[in-house]
């Protein structure tokens, strides 16, 4: 759940021009941890550029559409999913004797992914949607060579 987090965010700052990378130069006991980190989350992040490249292809280089996709909400909902709510829940669970319940809280945040990701996928096809109404203006609607946008 924090490799998508963090990696959402990274993708979203990169649509908006902001320097986002996921893993910065380093030197000395840094670059020994940069290499764990590249063992560990490397494949995680790689996964989630592919997924999301994959998503975006048929945005191609249109801002909007990438922007919408990369959309404000999405980032919000998982970074108030991340370590201090993790925790904080986990904590919560512990206090209560109930620690069993945590494996529910991540099972569920792990669930949330599907919504918010049919969510940004209808988010993109609006948006290319809008971009398109030229488009199908000139295909009948029964040509199925317009649905293959995406």
């Amino acid at each position: 759940m924090l490799g998508v987090n963090f990696n959402v965010e990274r993708l979203y700052r990169r649509e908006r021009g902001e320097s986002a990378e996921s893993m910065p130069a380093a030197a000395g006991f840094a670059q020994l941890l940069a290499r764990l980190y590249g063992i560990v989350y490397d494949p995680v992040d790689r996964l989630l550029d592919w997924f999301i490249a994959r998503r975006l292809r048929a945005a191609g280089s249109d801002p909007a559409a990438r922007r919408a996709y990369h959309d404000s909400a999405t980032v919000t909902v998982l970074a108030n999913l991340g370590l201090s709510s993790q925790l904080a829940v986990f904590g919560l669970c512990l206090a209560a004797s109930r620690p069993e319940a945590y494996t529910l809280f991540v099972v569920a945040c792990l669930a949330l992914l599907v919504p918010l990701a049919v969510r940004r996928d209808v988010r993109l096809r609006r948006a290319l949607g809008e971009h398109l109404t030229a488009d199908s203006m000139t295909t009948s609607s029964s040509d199925p060579r317009r649905y293959t946008r995406l």
